[in-house]
């Protein structure tokens, strides 16, 4: 599995958005659902 997060921040540093991608690249089809939020 291959999660990528991608930021925004503010001039002081914090983050004012965090967007993450994950990308299932082997796995067993009961497995298909790790990367998901509900």
């Amino acid at each position: 599995m291959e999660v990528y997060m991608f930021a925004e921040i503010d001039d002081s540093g914090r983050f004012i958005r965090i967007e993450e991608a994950t990308l299932m690249l082997k796995g067993r089809e009961s497995d298909k659902d790790l990367g998901s939020v509900r």
